[in-house]
């Protein structure tokens, strides 16, 4: 006979409704393969007007205190009502499942040391289980780095404007048109969303929590279509990368980077997500699938529902201490633009790198409107030795880091 599970909804919009439907779809599958029997007894919204009751029976008092309600999913978004809900449910000891990334990246340090009962599958990178890799399939293993395309609004605009040669606004209203981006998409131009997901990857990682404010991080709304045909010119393609550094010192960033032939993340088109896991046993392990929809969110969020069977939880209780580097004490390459008037000028830039010895792999000048604008490529420098090269320069310039 099948265990039977009732579940409380809070939030009956993109999300949740993409959870029932699934829920309801799937359901033969998850009783046949785990003879667990998921029931949605309640789904609530902000408005009392649109609150609706499928099987509430003779429920009269908050469900989040129902002893029948064992599990709770937390798909309203933002932070405040969602706060409020994350903390009454983890109180009552009952499980919590959520896909708000926002929510878990601000109060880390109010959830880490208190509550073990709250699972996030759903935060990061939408169907593709990354947070369960890392904590389960890969315990064994010395993670060495996590790197990986986890935006699917800002890797859309940017195929685009690789691809059709467009302007970013224009990239992001065809993303609006199509559904990839929210109405506002701030968050995923400016770095904060690929960021706030970088957060929880490290924590689940290093079993360390990081304040996102300390997280250095960048968008993409300075990225140029120049750039982007000069960087073509040269192979490259350019990514919002977010980075998870656990050699000697951590680090946790996101920012631009143009990205070799050599690495599979250009295979990262529309709202595809692409991760690379190293590890001292495994080596290198790609992960490729949907990072953002309705069903991809949905079937994560199923998925940690199942493991009530199990009794586990994908939030780690035991804190370790781990030291952070800052992301001006990395090495790494690196892609400047600088636009002279005279070949002097061009001279001069050349003079500085070579007399700081860094390592200059391309040099090209191009003759654009009675202006030269040079192209230099530079690999395994230090970004506080590059930064003090580079501010001697004369002229207009652009820097992004390369992944060669």
């Amino acid at each position: 006979m099948s265990k039977v599970s009732c579940i409380c909804l809070f939030g009956f919009g993109t999300v949740g409704k993409g959870v029932m439907a699934v829920m309801y779809k799937n359901s033969y599958i998850v009783r046949n393969r785990l003879e667990l029997d998921l029931r949605i007894a309640v789904i609530l919204t902000r408005r009392t007007s649109k609150t609706t009751m499928i099987n509430a029976n003779s429920m009269q008092k908050n469900p989040i205190y129902e002893p029948r309600m064992y599990v709770l999913v937390e798909a309203v978004g933002g932070t405040c009502f969602a706060r409020y809900i994350m903390l009454s449910t983890l109180n009552t000891k009952k499980l919590l499942v959520t896909a708000n990334k926002t929510l878990i990246a601000c109060y880390n340090f109010e959830l880490r040391r208190t509550y073990n009962n709250i699972l996030l599958e759903a935060s990061v990178a939408g169907g593709i289980p990354i947070l369960r890799i890392l904590e389960k399939a890969l315990v064994g293993n010395m993670i060495s780095y996590v790197a990986g395309v986890l935006n699917g609004t800002s890797n859309w605009s940017l195929s685009q404007m690789y691809r059709l040669g467009v302007p970013l606004k224009r990239a992001l209203l065809d993303a609006s048109q199509r559904g990839y981006a929210e109405t506002d998409n701030t968050c995923d131009i400016d770095g904060v969303d690929s960021t706030q997901k970088t957060s929880i990857i490290y924590y689940i990682t290093l079993r360390t929590a990081v304040t996102i404010r300390y997280v250095f991080f960048e968008g993409i709304r300075t990225v140029s279509l120049q750039d982007i045909a000069y960087g073509k010119r040269l192979g490259l393609n350019i990514k919002l990368m977010s980075v998870v550094l656990t050699i000697r010192k951590a680090l946790c960033a996101t920012f631009p980077c143009f990205v070799s032939l050599n690495w599979p993340f250009w295979i990262a088109e529309a709202t595809s997500n692409v991760i690379l896991v190293v590890g001292d046993c495994v080596g290198r392990m790609w992960l490729f699938g949907k990072g953002a929809g309705t069903k991809p969110t949905a079937s994560s969020i199923i998925a940690d529902v199942e493991t009530i069977r199990y009794g586990s939880s994908s939030y780690p209780t035991k804190i370790l201490t781990h030291t952070y580097s800052s992301i001006t004490d990395s090495r790494g390459g690196f892609y400047v633009r600088s636009i002279h008037i005279s070949f002097q000028e061009c001279k001069e830039s050349l003079n500085i790198l070579l007399k700081r010895k860094l390592n200059l792999i391309s040099f090209r000048v191009f003759e654009v409107n009675k202006r030269l604008e040079v192209i230099m490529v530079l690999i395994n420098v230090f970004e506080r030795s590059f930064k003090r090269a580079v501010v001697s320069f004369r002229g207009f310039i652009t820097t992004y880091r390369v992944l060669l």
